[in-house]
């Protein structure tokens, strides 16, 4: 036995572990058969991963470079694209908060970072401001 069976949820749940080349979705199918990994073989660095509340159903989100890949327990999920690199994610309430490298920062010596908070229930941008290096988002 696995240990998994005995304190497994009864409501259907998923782990899910995200690596800088791939996602990985590991869910129990059957007392017999308790794990079945799901692989996706796009990942994200670290901090670029979480998981959302019940505004957009506890999906796990990864964001790659230029997008945002959305996870359910048996679907690989939707893409939404969006320009830069990301170097923070956070989910708040419905809302997505990102940071990522100011396109600016190329011309300059000094690092700024852009944060913009995404309404995703509403579908517009509720936030976006200029901040200097980002170190970490708490929520």
């Amino acid at each position: 036995s696995s240990g998994i069976n005995a304190e497994w949820p009864l409501r259907p749940g998923a782990l899910f572990v995200a690596t800088e080349t791939a996602v990985h979705s590991y869910k129990k199918v059957s007392d017999t058969n308790p794990i079945q990994p799901f692989l996706s073989s796009e990942g994200c660095g670290l901090g670029l991963s979480l998981l959302t509340d019940h505004h957009q159903y506890h999906q796990f989100l990864i964001a790659p470079k230029n997008k945002f890949l959305f996870f359910t327990v048996d679907d690989p999920g939707n893409n939404l694209p969006m320009d830069g690199t990301r170097s923070h994610i956070a989910w708040y309430r419905g809302c997505l908060v990102s940071v990522s490298f100011a396109r600016r920062t190329m011309l300059k010596q000094d690092s700024i970072c852009d944060l913009t908070i995404y309404d995703m229930s509403n579908k517009f941008i509720g936030f976006t401001g200029t901040f200097p290096p980002v170190k970490a988002l708490l929520v």
